[in-house]
């Protein structure tokens, strides 16, 4: 699987909640950054997905770029009310997920 199919395949893992999916994708030492989340560890963020699992929607990609073993994905995240567009940056190494950012404006979120 290449950079780029394996950022695909986290994206459609976790827009349809499979967190097994998302698990297989990862790191063991799995970084993640983004407005409302910081993880050091896959564990880590695995668990803050299942405390804070996304809600049921949709990823359309928009752009990808692949150079290397990194991977940038803009993609629109559509759910029922609510369309939010998002950046993020992969890095990958002998197969998995070594970090990622994800980048949005949360100010369009509604608490």
């Amino acid at each position: 699987m290449t950079s780029l199919e394996l950022a695909r395949q986290y994206l459609r893992c976790l827009v349809t909640r499979d967190l097994e999916g998302v698990a297989k994708l990862l790191a063991d030492d799995f970084r993640f950054e983004s407005p409302l989340l910081r993880s050091e560890s896959a564990p880590a963020y695995l668990a803050n997905l299942k405390a804070n699992p996304l809600e049921p929607g949709e990823a359309l990609i928009l752009a990808e770029v692949e150079e290397g073993g990194q991977v940038a994905l803009f993609y629109r995240y559509q759910k029922e009310g609510a369309t939010l567009d998002v950046a993020q940056w992969f890095e990958v190494s002998k197969g998995k997920l070594l970090a990622s950012r994800l980048v949005f404006d949360s100010s369009s979120l509604k608490f």
